[in-house]
């Protein structure tokens, strides 16, 4: 329940207009007297920030290759891109 206690409280800061902060390194906390005694427990959580519109070009038979396998041309793009940066 880590998980969507942090989506929760990072949705009420969004909500109050709060910076949402850099995550922090885990060897700068470790290293902190202040948690000498602690356990590091890491927490993957989804990102989830507004889409931008953008205004791209590509040649008609890769859109069109598109349209035939998905019923949303922005979400393949996006998941195609982002399938591309993991793999970097």
């Amino acid at each position: 329940m880590a998980a969507a206690a942090v989506q929760l409280h990072r949705a009420g800061m969004i909500g109050d207009g709060d910076a949402i902060p850099a995550p922090s390194q885990l060897d700068q906390i470790m290293t902190d007297p202040q948690y000498r005694d602690a356990v590091a427990v890491l927490i993957d959580i989804a990102v989830c920030r507004p889409a931008v519109r953008v205004d791209l070009s590509l040649p008609a038979d890769l859109l069109e290759a598109i349209d035939r396998v998905s019923g949303n041309r922005s979400r393949s793009l996006a998941e195609a891109a982002g399938a591309k940066l993991r793999q970097a």
